[in-house]
């Protein structure tokens, strides 16, 4: 008798077990994560969508078609998606946290932060939705809210280069220069590789007037990524400062060059017209 129930409840695991492996919408799911993984966005939501017909319930695929949709570029359908994994699933922090990044390249800054606030408020050790948050304070012109925010996030995260490169971008717009050279500095130290933290550091030893150490900094702008016009605009106007004409000429012209904003090209063409060129 002892043998037949442990028979039994082996079968029962068994089919429990073929039963889990043979859910066709997790199929979807993974099938689409897999091409999300390659960059493959158009598949990934043909297999997530196929997913949701089978299972609408199923919140993690609605908030995978959402990142789907908003690495397209698609904004609205990807709020929508994750409005509905939100709807399904209410404590889904990461869910918030990405539809408030959808929000704020809308430009609907109000409701970025409201949606940031409910990820920290599920998840407090979230921080990146802090540096998020901070951006978007930043750009309302709050710059107070939003050096709290980086500061909170480097304290939950000390490695994270992108909170200290974000604080010392508002430390510098609040002209604490020093404190805005010590975080790109460390911006610098975690993430060598970053020519904007090299590029802004230089600008703001520009304000300093230290224009040696700043044409180092865009020289390594430069290097590090040699079609960043802004980084040529400013070396040119701070070589122009220091009397060396050719050099500015030169960086100016180079700007005008590779850069796609309009307003950069007319103010580098003004200076190269006072500078005779």
């Amino acid at each position: 008798m002892r043998n037949k129930i442990k028979i039994i409840l082996l079968i029962i695991c068994v089919s429990l077990f073929i039963l889990g492996c043979a859910n066709p919408a997790k199929e979807h799911l993974e099938q689409g994560d897999t091409y999300a993984h390659n960059g493959q966005w158009e598949e990934a939501i043909v297999e997530y969508s196929k997913a949701i017909e089978l299972d609408p319930e199923f919140a993690l695929v609605y908030y995978n078609r959402g990142l789907a949709y908003g690495k397209k570029g698609d904004l609205d359908k990807a709020i929508a998606d994750y409005s509905k994994a939100i709807e399904l699933d209410p404590e889904f922090a990461l869910v918030y946290y990405n539809r408030g990044l959808a929000y704020g390249k809308k430009g609907d800054l109000d409701t970025a932060i409201a949606d940031y606030g409910k990820a920290i408020e599920l998840e407090p050790e979230l921080a990146l939705a802090y540096v998020n948050r901070g951006v978007v304070y930043g750009a309302k012109g709050d710059l107070d809210k939003a050096i709290a925010d980086y500061s909170k996030a480097i304290e939950l995260d000390p490695e994270l280069a992108w909170a200290y490169y974000n604080r010392g971008l508002v430390y510098g717009s609040k002209g604490d220069l020093d404190k805005a050279i010590a975080d790109h500095s460390k911006a610098i130290e975690l993430n060598p590789a970053d020519a904007l933290a090299y590029m802004n550091r230089g600008a703001i030893y520009g304000m300093k007037g230290d224009l040696d150490k700043a044409i180092a900094d865009f020289d390594k702008a430069i290097e590090l990524d040699p079609e960043l016009a802004v980084a040529y605009y400013n070396r040119g106007i701070t070589h122009a400062d220091k009397g060396a004409v050719a050099k500015a000429v030169s960086d100016l012209e180079k700007c005008i060059e590779l850069s796609n904003d309009p307003e950069l090209i007319v103010v580098a063409q003004h200076i190269l017209d006072e500078l005779g060129q």
